[in-house]
C-alpha cells in the first residue's frame, strides 16, 4: 500500500512539468513575436551604518551601484522584518562613478531579522539584486544601577495652590558613557497643570544641566567621593500648580538614556551647563544600549477653593507669605515719578508662581495717587520683587497706606488679609500747584485726587439750621397723617372760603354775617351782647339797628320759627332793657362772665401742651448729644493719629459708627458726618451709601452734592446710567413732593373759590396736574418694592444665581461704591439691578441699603 502511494506521488510530480513544457511551447507557437532572452544579473551588499537597532529607531544602509539605475518596482511593501521606508538615490559624480543608494528602514521586531533583497535595474538592462543580511535588534531594558523618583511634598492640595515636587535620579553607571536623555513627566504637557523651575541657587560646581519636559533646567548634581566618575544622585526642585479642581492621574515617569559600551569622553568636557552629554544624541556607528527607569504612577487630589470669604482681589496666593514696601523717595513734589518696590518672599512658591493683582485697586492708594500697573519683576531667592512707579497727585497725602493683600491658608482652609505698615511721605507743591491736573496723563482714571480740597469739613449742629430737616423728616414719617389733615382742613376751610365769597357778593349777607361776629366777640350777659342780638336780628331782616323795637323782635322770632316762650323771653328782655335805658338809676344785672373766663384757661392749656412737647423734643435731643460728642471725640482723634495707619482707620470707623447711631436727631448732618468719616476710613462704598441718606434729609445742601460727587468718582466699576431722572428719585423725596403738591392743589381750590377768575383757574389746573403727576410716580415706587443699595466690600463676584455653584455673571468683578437696586431675595442673596439695567446675584450682606422713612 505504501509503495503504491509513493508511486502515484512521482507520477503527479512528473506530470505537472510535462503539462507546464506543453503549455509553453503552444504559447511560443501562437505567439508572433521573438522568445524574450534572460537579463544579466549582478549582486552587491549592504552597508548598514547603524550599529545599535531598535524598533522604534530608523536605520540606515548603503548600497554602491555601478553607473546609473533606477528605483525597483513596489519597495515600500511591508516585509516581514522590517518596513523599508525610503530609498534615495544619489547619482554618479563622473560618467564611470558608482550610484548610492541610501536605504533607510524600521525594524518591526527585536532578535534577529533580515533586511530583505531589493533589485535595480541598470543601464542595458542589467539587473542588481542587494544580498540579504541579518541583523540584531535591541530592546530599551530596565537598568538596576539607576532608579528614578518623583516625590511631590504632599497629595492633596487646593486649586492653585503651588505644590512642590522633588525629581531624584540616582545612578551608578560611569557619567560619561550617557548620552540623549530623554525625561518627560505627564504633568509637563498636560494643558491644566502649570509647572515651574526655580532658579539653582547649588554651587557652581554642583549644578547640572537637564533636559526634562522639552526645556533645559539646572539641578544639582551630588557625587559620591569614593568613585567621583560615577552619575551620583541628580536633584531638581519643580512647583506645580493645578488650575482646576479634581483628581489628577500622572502615568509612571520614564527616564531614558543611551548608555555607551565605552566611554568617548568626559561627562562635562565645557564650561557650560547644557554643553554635557546628555543633551548629546548618540551617533549611528557607537555601540550602545538603551536603559531607563520607571517610577510608580501619581495621583494628586486637587481641592477648590471655598468661595465664602473670597474677595474680588484675592491675590490668588498662599499663606506664609511676607510682603514689604519700600518707596524711593520719600520727599517729592507733586506729579514727581517715586519708585514703589513690594518684596515677597515665600516659602512655598518661586519667583514665577508670585503675581499680585494691579495695585490701582488698592483702597489707599487710588484715592490720591497714580499708579503704573506694569510692573518690573525681580527675581530674589525667596521670591520676587515687584517694583513700579507712582505719582502722588495731592499734597494732601502725608504717607503710602497700608496695603491689603487676601491670600488663602491651606492649613485652616480660610482666608487671610496680610497688611503692610504705612510710610510716611512729604509732598510738596509745585510752584503754586497744590494738586495735580488728571488731564495731563492719557487714559488716566478720575479721583478724589482732582480736587484741592478733598472732601468738606465735618458740619456743627445747630438746630436753628435744622428747621427744614426736621420738616422733611416729619413729612415723611407722618406722610399719611398729614395727607389726611391736608383733606380734614380743606373740609373745614372750605365753609369759611364760601362764607368769604358770599360776603363778598352779598352786601345783605355780609352785614348779617357781620353782626353775627360782634354778637359772638361781645361778652355773654351784658348789654353790649344785647345790643349785638338786637343789630343781628335788624341785620337779618333788612331794618336798621337803631330804629328795632320789640314789636320788631316779635316779628322777627315768629317768622324764624321760635318757640312762645323763647319771644316772649326776649320780648320781655327787650322792655327791661328799653326802661333800664330810660332810668336814672344804674343796671342791677350782673354781667359777671364765667365762659369767658373758662375759653382763657382752655387756652392756655392748649400753650402748656406745647411747651411741654418742645421740652419733650430738647429732651430727646440732648439724649443724643453724647453719642455727637463722641463721635466728634474720635473725628479728632483720627486726624491727630500717623496718616494711612491703622490706628487712625480705627478711629474713623469708630467716629462713622457713633454719627451713624446720633442719626435719630439731627438726621442729616449725622449722616454727612457719619460720610465723612467712612470716607476717611477708605470705606468708599459705606461713604457714599451714609452720603445718600443724607441726602434723603438735605436734598438741596451744595457740599453734600459735592462730597457725593467725589466718593462715587472713586468707584472702579464703569456703569452707564439708562434710568430715567424720575426713575431714581427717593420714595422721600416724592412723599415731600406729594404733600407739598396737595397742600399746595387744596389751597389753589380754596382761593379759586374766594376769588374765581381765569389766571387762577389756569394755575389750579396747573397744580391738579402736578398733584396727579407726583402721586402717581409716588405710588410706581411704592408698588415696586425696590430697594436703593451700594457694595460695602472691597470686591465680591457677581453670580448668575443664588449660590456659588453659579457661573460668576461677570468677566470683572463688583468693585467697592458700585451701586444698584435690589428686586428679589433669596436667602442670603439679592438678585440686584445695575444701572444699566443688566441684572446679577450677590450676597446680601455684601450690600448697604439705603433707607426710606
Amino acid at each position: 500500500m505504501r509503495r503504491l502511494l509513493i508511486a502515484c506521488l512521482a507520477l503527479s510530480l512528473a506530470w505537472f512539468p510535462l503539462r507546464a513544457d506543453e503549455s509553453g511551447r503552444a504559447a511560443a507557437e501562437l505567439s508572433d513575436g521573438p522568445v524574450t532572452p534572460e537579463r544579466p544579473t549582478m549582486t552587491v551588499d549592504y552597508v548598514v551604518q547603524d550599529q545599535s537597532l531598535f524598533t522604534d529607531r530608523i536605520a540606515m544602509a548603503t548600497v554602491q551601484l555601478p553607473g546609473s539605475v533606477e528605483l525597483p518596482d513596489n519597495w515600500s511593501r511591508l516585509h516581514e522584518d522590517c518596513q523599508i521606508l525610503d530609498i534615495q538615490l544619489h547619482p554618479p559624480q563622473e560618467d564611470d562613478g558608482d550610484t548610492q543608494a541610501i536605504v533607510q528602514f524600521r525594524p518591526l521586531k527585536t532578535g534577529l531579522i533580515t533586511l530583505p533583497p531589493l533589485e535595480f535595474s541598470a543601464e542595458h538592462g542589467t539587473r542588481i539584486l542587494t544580498r540579504p543580511v541579518q541583523l540584531m535588534v535591541h530592546e530599551p531594558i530596565r537598568s538596576r544601577d539607576m532608579t528614578l523618583r518623583i516625590i511631590p511634598e504632599k497629595l492633596q492640595v487646593y486649586a492653585g495652590e503651588p505644590l512642590k515636587v522633588q525629581l531624584q535620579w540616582e545612578g551608578r553607571m560611569d557619567a560619561s558613557r550617557l548620552k540623549q536623555l530623554v525625561l518627560s513627566p505627564d504633568f509637563f504637557t498636560d494643558p491644566r497643570v502649570e509647572v515651574i523651575i526655580p532658579r539653582s541657587t547649588a554651587p557652581e560646581s554642583a549644578q547640572v544641566g537637564l533636559p526634562i519636559g522639552g526645556r533645559r533646567v539646572i539641578a544639582t548634581r551630588t557625587k559620591d567621593a569614593a568613585a567621583s566618575k560615577q552619575l551620583g544622585s541628580i536633584e531638581l526642585t519643580m512647583y506645580v500648580r493645578f488650575n482646576d479642581a479634581g483628581t489628577y492621574h500622572f502615568s509612571p515617569t520614564r527616564l531614558e538614556c543611551v548608555l555607551l559600551d565605552r566611554a568617548k569622553g568626559d561627562f562635562g568636557r565645557y564650561a557650560a551647563h547644557f554643553n554635557n552629554s546628555l543633551f548629546e544624541t548618540a551617533e549611528r556607528t557607537e555601540r550602545y544600549q538603551r536603559i531607563f527607569a520607571l517610577t510608580p504612577p501619581l495621583a494628586v487630589e486637587v481641592r477648590p477653593l471655598p468661595f465664602e470669604g473670597q474677595s474680588a482681589q484675592f491675590t490668588g496666593l498662599f499663606a506664609p507669605l511676607e510682603i514689604d514696601v519700600a518707596i524711593h523717595p520719600t520727599e517729592a513734589r507733586i506729579g514727581e515719578l517715586m519708585s514703589l518696590d513690594l518684596k515677597l518672599s515665600s516659602a512655598n512658591a518661586p519667583h514665577g508662581l508670585l503675581e499680585i493683582p494691579p495695585l490701582s485697586r488698592q483702597p489707599g492708594l487710588r484715592e490720591r495717587f497714580l499708579v503704573d500697573d506694569n510692573y518690573a519683576r525681580l527675581w530674589h531667592e525667596s521670591g520676587t520683587t515687584f517694583k513700579t512707579r507712582i505719582r502722588a497727585l495731592t499734597t494732601a497725602t502725608q504717607a503710602i497706606p497700608s496695603l491689603r493683600f487676601q491670600v488663602f491658608n491651606a492649613e485652616t482652609g480660610q482666608y487671610e488679609w496680610i497688611l503692610t505698615d504705612p510710610i510716611p511721605l512729604k509732598i510738596g507743591a509745585d510752584g503754586e500747584r497744590t494738586y495735580l491736573d488728571l488731564k495731563s496723563f492719557e487714559n488716566a482714571a478720575v479721583t478724589l485726587s482732582e480736587s484741592p480740597s478733598g472732601i468738606w469739613h465735618n458740619r456743627k449742629s445747630q438746630r436753628m439750621n435744622e428747621l427744614l430737616n426736621s420738616l422733611f423728616v416729619v413729612a415723611n414719617r407722618f406722610f399719611w397723617l398729614l395727607l389726611l389733615a391736608a383733606l380734614i382742613c380743606f373740609v373745614v376751610v372750605l365753609p369759611i372760603v364760601r362764607d368769604r365769597r358770599r360776603r363778598h357778593l352779598d352786601p345783605i349777607y355780609a352785614a348779617r354775617a357781620k353782626a353775627y361776629q360782634v354778637y359772638r366777640r361781645s361778652a355773654p350777659g351784658t348789654v353790649e351782647q344785647w345790643r349785638a342780638f338786637l343789630g343781628l336780628l335788624a341785620a337779618q331782616f333788612g331794618a336798621g339797628k337803631d330804629a328795632w323795637t320789640s314789636s320788631d323782635s316779635r316779628r322777627a322770632l315768629k317768622a324764624i320759627n321760635c318757640s312762645p316762650e323763647e319771644i316772649e323771653r326776649v320780648v320781655a328782655v327787650h322792655q327791661m332793657a328799653d326802661a333800664e335805658a330810660y332810668s336814672q338809676q344804674a343796671s342791677t344785672t350782673d354781667y359777671k362772665d364765667m365762659d369767658r373766663i373758662a375759653k382763657r384757661v382752655y387756652r392756655l392749656g392748649k400753650q402748656l401742651i406745647l411747651v411741654l412737647l418742645v421740652t419733650l423734643a430738647f429732651e430727646g435731643q440732648r439724649a443724643e448729644a453724647d453719642e455727637w460728642d463722641a463721635a466728634e471725640q474720635s473725628f479728632a482723634q483720627a486726624q491727630s493719629a500717623p496718616a494711612g495707619s491703622e490706628t487712625a482707620k480705627r478711629f474713623y470707623l469708630e467716629a462713622a459708627h457713633k454719627f451713624e447711631a446720633a442719626s435719630q436727631t439731627d438726621s442729616g448732618l449725622a449722616w454727612y458726618n457719619a460720610g465723612n468719616a467712612w470716607f476717611q476710613a477708605g470705606e468708599t462704598g459705606r461713604a457714599i451709601a451714609a452720603y445718600r441718606q443724607a441726602q434723603q434729609y438735605r436734598p438741596f445742601d451744595p457740599l453734600l452734592k459735592a462730597n457725593l460727587a467725589a466718593a462715587r468718582a472713586l468707584s472702579l466699576n464703569a456703569v452707564p446710567e439708562a434710568r430715567q431722572s424720575w426713575q431714581v428719585l427717593p420714595i422721600a423725596w416724592l412723599k415731600v413732593l406729594t404733600l407739598l403738591t396737595c397742600f399746595a392743589t387744596l389751597a389753589a381750590v380754596l382761593i379759586y373759590l374766594r376769588y374765581p377768575n381765569r389766571y387762577i383757574r389756569i394755575g389750579l389746573s396747573v397744580q391738579c396736574a402736578l398733584f396727579v403727576l407726583a402721586s402717581g410716580l409716588l405710588a410706581y415706587r411704592s408698588a415696586s418694592q425696590q430697594a436703593d443699595a451700594v457694595v460695602v466690600v472691597d470686591s465680591l463676584i457677581a453670580r448668575k444665581g443664588p449660590g456659588f455653584g453659579y457661573a460668576p455673571a461677570y468677566n470683572e468683578p463688583l468693585n467697592d461704591g458700585l451701586e444698584c437696586t435690589q428686586i428679589d431675595q433669596q436667602a442670603q442673596w439679592s438678585l440686584v439691578q445695575l444701572a444699566d439695567g443688566r441684572h446679577c446675584w450677590v450676597q446680601t450682606d455684601q450690600l448697604s441699603f439705603i433707607q426710606s422713612f
